[in-house]
């Protein structure tokens, strides 16, 4: 997976997440309040509504923050990795750094009710599944197997990378569909009149 997959794809299963947890409570919610309008259309077209899932996702953490973690073992393996381990995954993919980073995470929550360590796991952790780490458990239990990261044979980087991208329908298809999730992303911020200050201060 390259940038786009995993920043698109990871925004875009995390506002679909937060929608059904959303539209899950207000089932219940409306179950148990026998005097709630169980067909009230407004409700209804709430608990759907884009708007309403990306603010409930706000609310819980910095989206920032998952981007960032979304990007965070690329962005400190691929230089890394490269220089030390001809391996472009390294220490930050594994479940060692995440467990870390989420074990923060939740500290500073309960101490500060501070997310954006909770938002950064989530990201990482979103990394791990689009790059199936999984099939590479030397890597992702490690140091369980040992010390070592094991080198990648591929040598021409960038060749590798732009090939990819146009052969392998394992590639571009998730890119595409990452990036189509950021655009529709950026456009919602757009109408919105909050592209700037969502960059600036995390506020949509």
């Amino acid at each position: 997976m390259f940038i786009f997959a995993h920043l698109g794809l990871t925004l875009g299963a995390a506002v679909l997440g937060s929608g059904v947890i959303g539209a899950c409570r207000k089932d219940r919610s409306r179950a148990a309040d026998t005097s709630f309008p169980q067909t009230d259309a407004g409700t209804r077209t709430s608990a759907l509504s884009l708007d309403e899932w990306i603010s409930r996702l706000h609310r819980f953490i910095d989206i920032r923050w998952l981007l960032i973690g979304a990007m965070l073992p690329d962005i400190i393996d691929k230089p890394l990795g490269r220089l030390f381990f001809e391996n472009g995954r390294v220490f930050s993919h594994t479940l060692l750094l995440l467990l870390v980073i989420l074990i923060a995470g939740i500290f500073l929550y309960r101490v500060k009710k501070g997310s954006w360590l909770l938002a950064l796991a989530i990201g990482d952790f979103a990394h791990l599944v689009l790059d199936q780490m999984w099939l590479t458990p030397t890597t992702l239990f490690w140091p369980a197997y040992g010390f070592q990261f094991s080198p990648f044979a591929q040598r021409n980087w960038l060749a590798y990378w732009f090939n990819s991208l146009l052969e392998n329908p394992a590639v571009y298809v998730p890119e595409l569909w990452g990036l189509a999730c950021l655009i529709g992303f950026i456009v919602w911020l757009w109408r919105r009149e909050t592209l700037f200050s969502f960059l600036l201060r995390g506020k949509i």
